[in-house]
């Protein structure tokens, strides 16, 4: 089962997006990027063509149409979209306005595919595995597909007492946000289920509970090991492959 950091109030609304990226500051966010873990895993993972899938203000796309990326992004909140094209006039004929659930692309249209927090707003497997299911179908043979989701590490296990007691006080406070926070194996089997191939995880962007254990092993050989991605990680990445159906059948 999925681990819920809040009660379920909320389902995915285009709407409660729209008001997110109506504050947005387009400066404010590529100074961002410089100390971003995902734009460096986005930047050494990413080739060819490439699809932000739910891209918001588009400053992933942005950042790397600026080394070389032929960058594609779409979003179902209008005012994203139109915030997107409006601070990033490069790439904005290449951001349009669309359901992840019927992509208007062509079958093997991409290299690389982005999926920046997206599936974990959905509470219906099959929902999410329609979502991953159209990732792979505008994904080329051997494209990659990436993706960062919440990540139940294991500051967040330690620190769950707490978490569960704060966020009872947000919900009474009329807190209406809700995500799942994945661990490893789960995410990995429902890529798996969906027909990619999981070649990497990595732990991204430390949160406030892991910074707390960071500072205090700070001064220890722990801090230096890959146990702190495990950790500290407040966003799981994971990297994994489209493979043909008849190469998933002969490796069977």
């Amino acid at each position: 089962m999925i681990v819920q950091v809040r009660k379920l109030l909320y389902g995915p609304d285009a709407d409660f997006w729209s008001t997110q990226y109506a504050v947005v500051d387009r400066q404010k966010t590529l100074n961002k990027l410089s100390g971003d873990h995902v734009a460096r895993f986005l930047r050494t993972y990413t080739r060819g063509k490439f699809l932000e899938a739910g891209c918001g203000v588009c400053q992933y796309s942005y950042d790397l149409h600026t080394r070389g990326i032929t960058s594609y992004g779409i979003d179902y909140s209008t005012k994203a979209v139109r915030s997107a094209r409006k601070f990033f006039p490069e790439i904005s004929k290449r951001i349009v306005k669309g359901d992840l659930f019927n992509l208007p692309y062509k079958n093997d249209f991409f290299d690389t595919y982005y999926s920046p927090g997206v599936i974990e707003h959905y509470t219906n497997f099959n929902d999410r595995q329609k979502i991953l299911a159209e990732a792979y179908r505008v994904l080329k043979p051997n494209g990659l597909f990436l993706i960062t989701v919440p990540y139940a590490n294991i500051a967040q296990k330690l620190f769950w007492p707490l978490r569960y007691i704060l966020n009872k006080y947000q919900l009474k406070r009329g807190a209406v946000f809700y995500q799942y926070r994945y661990t490893k194996s789960q995410l990995k089997k429902e890529l798996q289920h969906a027909g990619f191939e999981v070649i990497h995880c990595v732990g991204l962007n430390p949160d406030y509970y892991a910074r707390i254990l960071q500072r205090t092993l700070s001064k220890t050989w722990i801090n230096k090991t890959t146990f702190m991605s495990a950790l500290s990680g407040h966003l799981l990445g994971m990297v994994a492959i489209k493979k043909t159906r008849r190469e998933q059948i002969y490796n069977k």
